[in-house]
């Protein structure tokens, strides 16, 4: 009996150090779990980086960064000051003609923003013609649907446009 439980103690051993071995195995896999996830949270972050950076710069080149009114009021501004030291100004190469094209190009882009802001207002009193008349057309359209489902089988709906629902 005692080489038989010598025997059962020599098999239970190496069993014991395949569940040891197998425990370690499990232990380094967490880590490198562990490892890959923090790897994949970088990279995440890093591209939420990169997406953030690309954003700004698709806004700054849509967005002007100030008004026409406003860059408008700024070249009268330097239009005045260009004309009040004509003779100062002429020296560095801003001469008669330079402010002369300068006036002219300001005219443009005033006579230009006049019109783009008449054309804005004309435009917000269209929309709000075509709004209400889309509310009056809107409320038509209902009263013609619900006629129709009252005076006609679902088969028929569909030849109004209807799509047989109830």
């Amino acid at each position: 009996m005692g080489k038989t439980i010598s025997r059962v103690g020599n098999s239970i051993s190496p069993v014991g150090k395949t569940v040891s071995q197998v425990g370690e195995t499990i232990s380094l896999m967490g880590k490198t779990v562990s490892r890959v996830g923090k790897a994949i949270s970088q990279m995440g972050n890093r591209i939420s980086r990169q997406e953030t950076i690309i954003s700004n710069q698709k806004n700054k080149s849509i967005m002007p960064r100030k008004t026409y009114a406003e860059s408008i009021k700024d070249a009268e501004v330097m239009s005045a000051g260009l004309k009040n030291n004509a003779e100062r100004v002429a020296k560095r190469g801003l001469d008669k003609t330079f402010t002369t094209s300068f006036d002219t190009g300001l005219g443009n882009a005033i006579k230009l923003n006049n019109e783009q802001e008449k054309l804005k207002a004309d435009l917000k009193q269209k929309t709000a013609e075509l709004d209400a008349q889309m509310a009056a057309l809107s409320a038509q359209l209902s009263e013609a649907r619900s006629t129709v489902k009252i005076e006609f089988p679902k088969e028929q709906w569909k030849e109004f446009g209807i799509e047989a629902k109830r």
